[in-house]
This record gives C-alpha cells, sequence and structure tokens, in this order.
C-alpha cells in the first residue's frame, strides 16, 4: 500500500503519517543503524537537540510551549525495536524489507507479518508531540530505546543523570499500566550426537501450526498453545508403535517472549511405518483440535515430504534426551497471583528451539512477580538441565514493577481516561528500570491498544488511536 493510499481520509494522520514513515525502517532487535538514523534525521529536521547514546537510545528534547514553561518537564518513553515473526508461506526479509501495511476500514495489519505497533504505533505519537507547534506541553525528555524485545539493554545502559523529570509516560504496553512482571531469558543448550540415515527411509517432515501465536504476556491468560510442546506430543505418541529417526528440530519465532505458533520436526521413518505416520498425525489433530477448541482452534498437526533428503540425524540418546526434557519442562501459567485476582504470578514459555552443528538451542522466558518464585523456577529448570545434560545460561533477568504512580497523577488520568481501569500488565515493561533510577518519579504505561502483538495477525484500530492521542495531548496540557 502507497504512502497516498494508506493516509487518504485516515483519522489522527499526524500519528499515521509517522507510523507509515516507521514501518519503511527495519528494526528488528539488534538492528541499530537504521532506526537510530531515522530518528536523529527527524530530529534535525526539526531543529531538536538529540543525542545516540553507546546502547543505540536516541533522545530528543522539545522546550515547553510559552504556556508551560513554569511546569516541570515530562518523559515520555517508546522502544525502536520489533519481534519480527512472519507466517510460515512469506518471503518477507526483516533485515531490509519494509513492512507492507494493510488498510481495511478501521483495521491496520502488515502482509504476513507482525505489524510493529509494538512499539511503533507509541513511537508514532511521540513523534507527533515532538512535530506540532501548536499544542500546550511542558518540555518534553522524549527517550527511544533499543532492545526492549530482547534484554531491555537500551534502558539499562541509559545515563539517567542527565534527565529531569519526575513524570514518565511509558508508550508501550497497553491502556493505562501501573505494574507489570519481571521476566528471566534461559538459554538451553543440548549436547547433539548424529547417527547415519538408512538411505531407503522415507523422510518427511511433522507439523504443527495454526495456532495463534503471539505475546506471553498480554496473551498469558488465553493460555495458548505452544507449538514446540504439542508437536513433542505427536513425536511421544508415535514413538509408541514406530521407530524413527529424528533429522532436524525447528520453530519459526526465535524470540522466546513469543508462543512458538509454528515448529516442524524432520523424520526418518521406513517405508512400512507410513500408514502408521499418518494414522498417528490424524489422531493427533482431531485430539488437540478438540482439546484447544476454546483456546486455540486453529491448530493443525499435518506432514509432508522432505524435497532433499538428509544423510545424518540424532543418535537415539539424543533424541531420546530431547523428547523427554520437552515433556518434562515446566510450561504455561505455573501459579495465579493471590493479590491480583485475574494475573499470573508465575510463567514459563518455550519459545524458540533450533538445531546447530553441534548442539540443539532452546530459548525459554520465565515471568513473575514475586522474585523469590521466580528464583526458584530457575532452580527447577537448572536441576532438570542437569539430568538431562544441558547446558543453562541466563541471558538476562529483569525486575517486576510495582505500582508507583502518584495520587495527582492517578486523578488526572481517571478524569481523562473515565472508561479505563489502572491495569496490571501480565508482561516485562521498561517502567520498572525508569522508576528505579529515576528517584520519586511518578510512572504510568500509558500505551495505545495493539492486538495480537508478536504474531503475524498483530493489528491496530484506527478510530481508537485517535481517541488516544487525543487524550495524550490533553493529559500533556495537565502536567
Amino acid at each position: 500500500m502507497t504512502y497516498q493510499e494508506f493516509m487518504n481520509g485516515i483519522a489522527a494522520p499526524e500519528v499515521f503519517h509517522h507510523f507509515y514513515n516507521l514501518s519503511q525502517v527495519p528494526r528488528c532487535s539488534g538492528n541499530y543503524e537504521p532506526i537510530c538514523t531515522f530518528l536523529a534525521d527527524f530530529a534535525k529536521g526539526l531543529g531538536l537537540r538529540y543525542e545516540i547514546d553507546e546502547a543505540h537510545n536516541v533522545i530528543i528534547w522539545k522546550p515547553a510551549s510559552p504556556d508551560r514553561t513554569d511546569r516541570p518537564p515530562v518523559m515520555m518513553t517508546a522502544h525502536t525495536d520489533m519481534v519480527c515473526v512472519k507466517t510460515n508461506d512469506s518471503d518477507h526479509d526483516f533485515s531490509k524489507d519494509p513492512l507492507c501495511l494493510i488498510r481495511e476500514g478501521d483495521i491496520i495489519r502488515a502482509d504476513r507479518t507482525t505489524l510493529g505497533a509494538d512499539d511503533g504505533l507509541g513511537m508514532a505519537m511521540i513523534m507527533a508531540v515532538l512535530s506540532d507547534d501548536k499544542i500546550s506541553h511542558p518540555a518534553i525528555e522524549a527517550v527511544f530505546t533499543s532492545d526492549e524485545e530482547t534484554d531491555m539493554g537500551g534502558a539499562l545502559g541509559l545515563d539517567f543523570s542527565q534527565f529531569k523529570s519526575k513524570t514518565v509516560l511509558n508508550l508501550d504496553g497497553f491502556a493505562i499500566g501501573c505494574s507489570c512482571t519481571g521476566e528471566e531469558e534461559v538459554h538451553l543448550h543440548m549436547p547433539l550426537v548424529k547417527t547415519a540415515v538408512d538411505p531407503g527411509a522415507c523422510q518427511i517432515r511433522l507439523i504443527v501450526d495454526g495456532l495463534k501465536g503471539g505475546h506471553t504476556g498480554i496473551s498469558a491468560m488465553e493460555q495458548r498453545g505452544n507449538g514446540i510442546l504439542l508437536l513433542n506430543r505427536v513425536l511421544l505418541k508415535l514413538r509408541k508403535t514406530t521407530a524413527f529417526k529424528i533429522l532436524d528440530y525447528y520453530s519459526e519465532s526465535t524470540n522466546p517472549s513469543a508462543f512458538a505458533a509454528y515448529a516442524s520436526c524432520d523424520l526418518a521413518v521406513s517405508p512400512a511405518s507410513m500408514e502408521e505416520v499418518k494414522a498417528v498425525a490424524a489422531f493427533c489433530d482431531a485430539q488437540l483440535k478438540t482439546e484447544l477448541k476454546d483456546r486455540d482452534p486453529g491448530v493443525r498437526v499435518r506432514w509432508e515430504e522432505l524435497s532433499e533428503k538428509r544423510e545424518t540425524a540424532f543418535s537415539d540418546e539424543t533424541a531420546t534426551n530431547l523428547m523427554h526434557f520437552l515433556a518434562a519442562l515446566p510450561d504455561g501459567i505455573i501459579t495465579f497471583s493471590a493479590a491480583l485476582p485475574g494475573r499470573l504470578e508465575l510463567s514459563s514459555n518455550l519459545g524458540a528451539i533450533r538445531v546447530k552443528t553441534d548442539e540443539i538451542f532452546m530459548g525459554l522466558l520465565i515471568r513473575n512477580r514475586v522474585a523469590s518464585v521466580r528464583e526458584y523456577m530457575e532452580e527447577r529448570i537448572r536441576c532438570l538441565s542437569r539430568t538431562f545434560g544441558c547446558v543453562m545460561e541466563v541471558e538476562h533477568v529483569l525486575s517486576q514493577w510495582d505500582m508507583n504512580m502518584s495520587d495527582e497523577l492517578a486523578a488526572t488520568l481517571a478524569e481523562i481516561y473515565p472508561d479505563k481501569e489502572f491495569e496490571h500488565f501480565d508482561g516485562t515493561l521498561e517502567c520498572g528500570i525508569f522508576s528505579s533510577n529515576l528517584k520519586g518519579s511518578s510512572v504510568t504505561s500509558l500505551a495505545p491498544t495493539f492486538y495480537e502483538n508478536h504474531s503475524p495477525d498483530e493489528h491496530i484500530f484506527i478510530s481508537e488511536t485517535a481517541v488516544h492521542q487525543e487524550r495524550l495531548i490533553k493529559l500533556l496540557s495537565r502536567l
């Protein structure tokens, strides 16, 4: 969709102008240069002071409007990176291709990829404020952080001594957020021993797909299916009646903060066993459709022949180790919060699996509201890893954010957003980093609403965004 087609008659054009332009910039986590250059050019075009720091954060300062020079500055934050997930039939290259936006009535989505509204929409709303000289606002410290979707290295690398704000509006998350979970990312490395494959064997790919995928925080309470572990169930069922060799194990997602919507396992089986493979696949397909009909009804179990045959497979010991490890690994919501009814206390998600030269790599994310509970889950996984010969690495640990919104800010938000309730977010936001480093600060997540983020079904509503931007401008005039 061209810019002219996208913008034709759209509400909140000042936001969606920036959102469209952001969609043309590749910005997966770790790909810093394109988005940093884009934001620097944006600031220079407005004549605003900016800085790109060593952690690839971009900070832009805008002076107060003439009527608000007596007010303390306000920080607005959003993150520059996005989770890059696509459907299995998409040839999109996130490293260089612009997103292909689709506008259907009031809905905006992307063609078979994540939309990047998380957090491109938050960025666009801040950019709209920075580029509008007609609105009333205090001095703005706009902080665009890097690597929020991985280890929050951008926020952790900020020099907070340069900021004067005591009110922080985080344009990420959803609705009005006042607390969030902590998280721990774990990398698991299982040794891989290979063996030869019988050249006369049939080689097939077993696939579990059709799942919703998405964000393991925002969609946690929906308890969606995990393609990696559902596929392992199929393998364990098949193993009861059929001998096979595992050739490969793969998940579409590489980010453990997303549910695995697609997973596949390549197998070598004897020609005589093919009918049993088909029967087990059909049985598991029907079983999972029944089991997940109210949670993830699109689930499918299917198979296809491999176009290119492999010469090596996992050894029997490696294959058994992997299947048993996946069966024993804690996954999904482990406990619910007693303090916050309807919210999780602890969850675990195996979101990525990749076969490398001499190991099987797995990426897992723990979410928590109580640090001691997370620590015990870490120890459980460590014990399990030792039992199965895995090397476990803790990639990062981020603390939970407990509500620290001032009464004054809470009252103002309640007045401007009368239809919204303060939300306790099941994902992990940067708010905890900002609140702990800006002593005495008042922090809220004040994000535009996006749906199905971290999945190719990610979408937003134009009308909803327009209302949110209108309210954000009103809030700035009151701070």
